[in-house]
């Protein structure tokens, strides 16, 4: 117990072949400008909070009330949203309308929360993001296997989030197995 992967990822049979690396390659220059916007949307959120005058309590609580409105049309933005990463990791969700609005409310969901002084990271919302936009993507061109791609949109974007490559990666593989 303790040294299972947090999500299990199918057994994948796949070429390497050049479409699947070039893939990638566009994937993670993708991911890396969508991981700059929500960077940017997380820094204008703390920036336009610090400029309220409002008690930082009542900063928190806006913030939240936001967040938990957003939550009753997008639950799957509450909370850490395990379940909907481990869909992600399995394949299974393949709607590209869903997956985006996925990608855009976990963003502003998070920026609000971080941005208004809330408790919370980046952890999980960079790989619920690049899960989704990995995923987006593979379905838009017709690429497989899905959690191939899922699994590295979520390692792109908490590598450009988090400005730590190499430890993205080797994190990646321990949490998928």
């Amino acid at each position: 117990n303790g040294y299972e992967p947090l999500f299990e990822a199918p057994a994948m049979s796949t070429d390497l072949n050049l479409t699947i690396v070039m893939a990638i390659v566009l994937l993670g220059a993708a991911i890396g400008l969508a991981g700059r916007l929500f960077i940017f949307t997380m820094h204008t959120t703390e920036r336009l909070t610090a400029r309220s005058r409002l008690p930082l309590a009542a900063k928190i609580m806006y913030g939240g009330l936001l967040v938990g409105c957003m939550g009753l049309f997008v639950p799957e933005v509450l909370g850490l949203a395990e379940d909907e990463i481990a869909m992600l990791v399995e394949g299974s969700m393949t709607s590209i309308g869903f997956l985006l609005l996925l990608f855009l409310a976990k963003m502003v969901a998070t920026s609000l929360t971080v941005g208004s002084g809330g408790s919370g990271g980046v952890f999980f919302p960079s790989l619920m993001m690049g899960g989704a936009l990995g995923t987006a993507f593979a379905i838009m061109l017709d690429l497989a296997p899905l959690p191939l791609f899922a699994i590295a949109g979520m390692g792109a974007m908490m590598s450009g989030v988090s400005k730590t490559p190499i430890a993205a990666s080797v994190l990646m593989a321990e949490v998928v197995g």
